[in-house]
């Protein structure tokens, strides 16, 4: 599923598209809801107040836990955590579920980073726009990794 944000990234947040995922429990295909979500957890696990020029790890898990184990080492990161508090695979199901958490956390303060190192365990629609929001020009080199008995560097994104 990771390798869905490059395919979202060329898409680009500047055209009109619905995505739809496919709820496993009631095996219907669904866009929205005017539900909310409470279970987000965002947190900073460790951000020092000089970042200029240094790297930011982002971990998003909302379908399975990512272990610290698992995150590779970066030197002079600053990490952050995007998750759900009760992970579920294919979840979050909903746009708005998701795409608050995409744009206001990875948006905000990314211009003052140099790089991206960007770990996901997330369904297949939230891959697809995280990559939307990664906007050219605007955003570090992004590195992403894929994960197979351990994460893996994969593409490379506003190179």
């Amino acid at each position: 599923v990771p390798l869905l944000i490059p395919f979202g990234y060329e898409l680009q947040n500047n055209s009109r598209l619905e995505l739809y995922q496919l709820n496993r429990d009631s095996n219907i295909w669904v866009k929205n809801t005017k539900d909310s979500i409470s279970e987000y957890n965002v947190r900073w696990i460790r951000r020092r107040k000089i970042i200029k020029n240094r790297n930011l790890i982002v971990k998003i898990a909302t379908s399975t836990e990512i272990s610290k184990e698992q995150l590779l080492r970066i030197n002079g990161s600053d990490i952050i955590e995007l998750s759900l508090v009760n992970k579920k695979l294919g979840m979050p199901l909903y746009e708005n579920h998701y795409k608050s958490m995409v744009t206001d956390e990875l948006t905000k303060t990314i211009g003052q980073y140099k790089e991206l190192h960007l770990f996901a365990s997330v369904p297949a629609g939230m891959a697809i726009e995280i990559g939307r929001h990664i906007q050219k020009g605007v955003f570090p080199k992004v590195y992403l990794y894929n994960y197979y008995k351990k994460y893996t560097h994969t593409n490379v994104l506003n190179e």
